[in-house]
């Protein structure tokens, strides 16, 4: 049985950082023949289990999977990092969405010691955590950023500050 394969439409967007490929989570989908050289560059059902891959980039719920959005677990040059922010972030930031990274400084008395700087930009999302219930009321909301390793010192030296880490969406590439 040929075809190509998709994301299932229940699951949503299909985050990089590692998340595996899983056949359980994939659908068959069926392309024109008549473009044999564009199927292949996207995974086929014949291409067997996917299970020693991991997803290096976004793919959308019902995209058909490109070969290059797939790879090795050793090939990931990106880490999950929580950033949890007090003010809920904009609507835009949702799972597969770009963020900038800022810090502001803050004094022993938790004032802005400093103007704002770039940690990090143009990080994917792969995750949002948005209180809900009974704890939305004030509850803070943990976005998890697809960190380069060689921004993780940056990133988490300003975590483990008394400053302030922003999560800023980068226009056109939210939900």
């Amino acid at each position: 049985m040929g075809g190509l394969l998709s994301p299932g439409q229940h699951g949503g967007v299909r985050r990089a950082g590692g998340a595996d490929p899983g056949r359980a989570d994939l659908e068959r989908r069926s392309h024109r023949r008549s473009r044999p050289a564009q199927a292949s560059r996207y995974l086929a059902v014949a291409d067997g289990s996917p299970d020693d891959l991991v997803v290096l980039r976004t793919i959308a719920a019902g995209e058909l999977v490109p070969r290059s959005a797939v790879g090795q677990a050793a090939s990931l040059d990106v880490r999950p990092v929580p950033v949890t922010v007090a003010d809920a972030p904009s609507a835009g930031v949702v799972e597969g969405a770009l963020v900038d990274l800022w810090a502001t400084p803050r004094d022993a008395n938790g004032d802005a010691a400093g103007l704002p700087a770039l940690l990090a930009a143009g990080l994917e999302v792969a995750e949002v955590a948005r209180p809900t219930g009974a704890f939305a009321v004030g509850g803070q909301t943990t976005i998890h950023v697809l960190v380069p390793e060689r921004a993780l010192p940056e990133v988490l030296g300003a975590l483990a500050t008394k400053g302030s880490v922003q999560v800023v969406l980068v226009p056109g590439t939210g939900g």
